[in-house]
This record gives structure tokens, sequence and C-alpha cells, in this order.
């Protein structure tokens, strides 16, 4: 059994080779490691070619289209494996990552499945606690509104990667989000508590933890103000029915058409607010969930 591990770099050279590193040393597993560059101009390339030249990896090299997007088309370019890890250029994984991926995922009958986990956050060569200070609650409902897979920790199937691949969306608002959502829609997803990656915090960034409610609050009416993405979920919604709308079971094309449709009808509008299981996980969370159903800006 071999995974191919895709990993998109983008002016790189500070930190990839740690990443790189870490990927060759992971545990009991057989791992290819297929790489696409989005338009670098540092020295990305220099090492992508010294890597290869060992035989370690193999890259090519894209046009800038944006991380979504780039991972989106290293999907379409991957080869045949029984899984597929999506990798940041600039974390570092635990040994353990991909066998505790192959692991649980091997437990599932399913043959359209997602493994996801934890992750630590890693600033300034400090590791601090893990993104999920409990294991997410997590269901077809609640991936209609949240995601809880932070891409760079998903391990997914043959058949997932096949079907992501022959039906990419028209328009992609981020792809974690949305293979998290088609894996819930479609098959299933196994949640790892345990934190197998360091998740890098740049020093213009914030560690995640120590963001305070107001900066939080500041940031989701930013949001709010930003036309393009007032209605990303909607959108996404819609997608799912438009790529996947023959294969959905009926639940999930239920639960799926309340939000592609709940502007235009009243009645999937009371259900869409009133049906707790659309959650976000928390009280606060909720109450934005609903002010934003209320005005029409999911």
């Amino acid at each position: 059994m071999k995974i191919c591990i895709l990993l998109s770099a983008y002016n790189g050279e500070k930190y990839i080779e740690e990443q790189l590193e870490s990927l060759v040393g992971q545990q009991e597993v057989a791992a290819d490691i297929l790489v696409r560059d989005d338009g670098s101009s540092d020295k990305t390339h220099e090492i992508l070619d010294k890597w290869q030249n060992k035989g370690l990896l193999k890259w090519y090299k894209g046009e800038n289209l944006g991380f979504a997007k780039s991972f989106m088309d290293l999907v379409q370019r991957a080869g045949d494996y029984e899984y597929y890890a999506f990798c940041d250029q600039d974390d570092i994984w635990l040994p353990e990552k991909l066998k505790r991926a192959v692991d649980m995922l091997s437990k599932i009958e399913n043959d359209i499945k997602l493994y996801c986990s934890n992750v630590y956050y890693y600033k300034n060569g400090k590791t601090y606690g893990g993104i999920h200070k409990q294991a997410p609650v997590f269901d077809k409902y609640t991936s209609m509104v949240r995601n809880i897979a932070p891409g760079c920790s998903m391990v997914f199937s043959r058949r997932l990667k096949d079907l992501l691949a022959a039906a990419p969306p028209r328009r992609l608002i981020a792809h974690d989000f949305w293979i998290f959502q088609s894996a819930m829609l479609l098959g299933e997803v196994v949640y790892d508590f345990t934190p197998t990656m360091l998740y890098r915090q740049h020093d213009n960034n914030q560690i995640g933890q120590k963001v305070g409610r107001l900066d939080i609050w500041k940031r989701r009416i930013k949001h709010l103000l930003n036309k393009n993405r007032r209605h990303e979920r909607e959108q996404q919604a819609k997608e799912i029915l438009y790529c996947f709308g023959d294969i959905l079971p009926a639940e999930s094309r239920s639960i799926c058409s309340v939000v592609t449709s709940y502007r235009e009808s009243l009645k999937d509008k009371i259900v869409f607010f009133s049906d707790g299981r659309y959650t976000m996980g928390s009280t606060l969370r909720n109450l934005y969930l609903r002010l934003r159903i209320i005005f029409n800006m999911i």
C-alpha cells in the first residue's frame, strides 16, 4: 500500500526542507511526494530540484492559482494510490501521522472516506496546544456550516479522490471545506483528536488560541461587509448538488437543499433557522449563524 502526499508550494524556501524531512521520516508507510509549485519567485525551485534529483519527490511548475486551486490541480494529476494526503509547505509532520490515518481509515468499510486530525499550534520553535480543546461533534448537518478539518491534516481514499477529480466545482471557495463537506455528504469522515503535526504560525499571525473574542467578531464583521463572501456556504451547497447530485443519498440532498434555497423559500429558512442540528458548535457561534440566516448572509 502506498500513499501520495500532495504538496502545494509557493515561495517556501524558508521552511519547506524542514517539512520535507518530516515527510520522508514517516513511520511504517510508503509514501510518494508530488509537489506543485504555484509560481514561486524565490529558491523553492532549486530546493525541489535537489530533492527530485535524489529521487525523493516529483514536482512540476504551474501558474499562480492560489493555494485552493493549486491543491485541486494536484488532485487532478495524482496517479493511482490507495490514499492521498494534503500537505502545506511550512508545517512539520509527526512521524506517526500517516500511520494513524491509515489505521483509522482501514476500519471504515465505505470506500468514500476522509481522515482529519487535531494539530498543534507551532510558533518560533515552540509547540502550543491543539487547535481543538475537545473532540468536535460533527455530522452532515454541521458540515453545511462548519469545517472542522484543516486541509493539512487530511488523508482520503482513492474513491473520494476520483470523485473530486471527475467533478470539480465551478467556484471553489476553500479546498479543505469543499472536500470535508463532500466526504460527509457522500461517505464517511473520521476525526483523530490526537494532534499529528505542528501547524506553523508565522510572525505576522497571532497564535490561534490567544485570539480574543473582540478580534474574532471584528473578523466576522469584516467578512459580512465583503459582498463577495456573504453567500459562500449557500454557493458551496449549490456546487455539491451540481457536482454530485446524481449520487447524493436522499438525506444528504435534503440537508443540502435547505441551505441552497433558504433565501427563496420561507419554509426552508424556518427549518434552517430552527433546526439545531445546523450548528457551529457553541452558543456565540450559533448566534452568529442565526443572525446570518435572518439577514440572508450564509
